[in-house]
């Protein structure tokens, strides 16, 4: 076979064309458009949707029917992401967004699946713009013999901190299973809002599954209804792995 060659992906993504490359995915089929490359050239729009990250597990199949009622619908979360590829990574987002109400959000998301996962977000409190980070995972009871089924997600907010702008740097570092977050409203000069975060409850160990872990950015009103936008002017995904051998540590 003749030989061939596969482009370097690019660390950078500034969103300057009207289709999104192959490297990037949603969750489930949309049933609606919730992004645009158009609207705003140059940048990935967001729509606010109702439908967040996490969602209410659904008890599986006691039956043996293939009858079953199975009308039970999932809606789409507004959410462009990646797949984690790397131990050791960084991601730096550079979004610009307005919450005007305590339900609106918007941000980054590191997602094993929709029950377990870390959202960096900016919303409202109290009428204050913040930047907070959250922890979400779920418990799951179930017996086949009894047909009982039993869920609950829980939702930890691990740090929060006012901030004001609009214009918003995001950024991730991974390092194994340590994750750390930085906030901004410039590249230059992001601070700390929370360091060496447990990653484990992103393993299929902790969460189940086989898909690994996905990076992106979405936006959401939480079950209201919004007009609301987020807008993200490009994306950065860093193999980080031999930084520490360049710095000599």
């Amino acid at each position: 076979m003749p030989s061939f060659s596969v482009a370097k992906a690019e660390v950078r993504d500034n969103f300057d064309y009207e289709k999104l490359g192959f490297v990037w995915n949603g969750i489930r089929t949309p049933m609606e458009e919730f992004y645009s490359l158009t609207e705003r050239p140059g940048f990935l729009r967001l729509k606010l949707r109702p439908q967040g990250l996490v969602d209410a597990l659904k008890p599986p199949s006691m039956s043996l029917s293939s009858d079953e009622n199975r009308e039970y619908v999932i809606d789409h979360p507004s959410f462009i992401g990646r797949r984690q590829q790397h131990m050791n990574f960084r991601v730096t987002v550079k979004m610009e967004f307005n919450p005007q109400n305590d339900y609106e959000t918007a941000g980054l998301a590191l997602v094993q699946n929709n029950n377990f996962q870390y959202r960096f977000e900016s919303s409202l409190v109290d009428g204050q713009k913040i930047i907070r980070l959250i922890k979400c995972t779920s418990k799951t009871e179930m017996e086949y013999h009894k047909r009982t089924f039993s869920f609950e997600n829980y939702e930890t907010k691990l740090a929060e901190h006012a901030f004001y702008s609009d214009v918003i740097y995001l950024k991730i570092t991974a390092r194994g299973q340590d994750y750390s977050f930085f906030y901004g409203d410039t590249f230059e000069e992001m601070k700390l809002l929370l360091d060496q975060v447990d990653g484990r409850i992103l393993n299929p160990d902790s969460a189940g599954g086989f898909v690994g872990t996905y990076i992106g950015m979405f936006a959401s009103s939480n079950g209201k209804t919004s007009d609301n936008t987020a807008d993200f002017d490009w994306f950065d995904y860093h193999d980080s792995s031999y930084d520490s051998i360049k710095q000599g540590v």
